[in-house]
């Protein structure tokens, strides 16, 4: 096992400041951090990334027109630290786009990035309520130390139509969830990223968890609705 020169180990290296030696985390445990942090994206996205995003034209593997794809790409390119809501059925590309957002912020961040399913999420609110002694990856009370410290928490959901069975608990926890993150947030001041994938329409997810979460993930997210593109291309306007 190869120890670290600067760090010898430790994950801080000492650096000189007025005649005052002082430590700073060492590059070595940064990107310690950050491969960690990508070992939460399952492996099948796991390569995405933003500046290599192309438009897929194999129609057996992605069903999003060329041209929806190269608009989409372009706005999340330029526009990559956005909170987004991307809906649309499967094979349109949600989750490597969100696993290419995800790994940007990881790489230009470093820290307080979060990716989870949404059966991971619920998990999580289930750990709490029945007294865990650990402590979720992705909870409010995370997220509000994170803002504290100076950071901006980057969080992204993906499959938010795949919970346990146990509905009724995961909609209240849920909706309390994304009424936590609002209230946390400033929109001037982008405190926090907020990023969600489904596989729903807005009247099945409006069904589902109810409009409430809609109406937030409205407000805080920019709607990349690819249910409506696909209409929208099938009347050809």
């Amino acid at each position: 096992m190869n120890v670290c020169s600067k760090c010898s180990g430790t994950g801080w290296e000492s650096v000189k400041g007025n005649d005052v030696r002082q430590v700073r985390r060492c590059s070595c445990s940064i990107e310690q951090e950050k491969r960690q942090l990508l070992s939460l994206v399952p492996v099948r996205y796991r390569d995405a990334r933003l500046e290599t995003l192309t438009p897929c034209l194999d129609t057996n593997r992605c069903f999003a027109p060329p041209e929806i794809q190269e608009r989409s790409i372009a706005l999340l390119k330029n526009r990559p630290d956005d909170s987004y809501c991307l809906l649309g059925g499967v094979g349109i590309g949600k989750s490597h786009y969100l696993a290419a957002l995800y790994r940007h912020a990881v790489e230009t961040q470093g820290t307080a990035c979060y990716f989870v399913q949404a059966s991971e999420l619920v998990k999580g609110f289930r750990e709490i309520e029945f007294g865990s002694d650990f402590e979720p990856f992705l909870c409010l009370p995370t997220i509000r130390r994170d803002i504290e410290q100076g950071l901006r928490p980057r969080i992204y959901i993906d499959e938010l139509e795949k919970i346990p069975t146990f509905s009724q608990f995961s909609w209240a926890k849920v909706s309390e969830f994304f009424d936590g993150l609002y209230r946390l947030s400033d929109r001037d001041s982008k405190a926090l990223q907020l990023c969600v994938a489904s596989n729903l329409d807005r009247a099945e997810f409006e069904e589902f968890w109810g409009g409430a979460i809609l109406r937030r993930l409205q407000e805080l997210c920019v709607m990349m609705d690819f249910f409506a593109v696909e209409e929208t291309v099938k009347l050809g306007t």
